[in-house]
């Protein structure tokens, strides 16, 4: 039998006037392998017009970022709460996918 202790360790981020800088994305695409997700973020300008040529809008990749499978659902429950906050708050956001 282990005499070891388990204890649980807060995680503090650093404050963000350390962190890297801030990155605006209007695009978000991801995918997964059996080890993880991996989570593409990208910036698109909408043409001012959109021909019958336009075939596809080409978004500048700003950040990727690959998390371990076990973190994913950490992510989403994260967001989820958030939504419900801000929209307790502000309103019900609008969607611009169908759902």
């Amino acid at each position: 039998m282990s005499n070891e202790k388990t204890r649980q360790l807060e995680i503090r981020l650093e404050p963000i006037e350390k962190g890297p800088p801030g990155i605006y994305s209007n695009f978000m695409m991801a995918n997964h392998t059996k080890w993880d997700f991996t989570l593409h973020f990208g910036h698109f300008i909408l043409p001012t017009t959109i021909t019958e040529e336009t075939k596809y809008l080409e978004a500048k990749a700003v950040a990727r970022i690959t998390v371990p499978i076990t973190l994913i659902k950490g992510i989403v429950k994260a967001l989820n709460e958030n939504i419900a906050t801000f929209e307790k708050t502000h309103g019900v956001i609008a969607s611009t996918t169908e759902d």
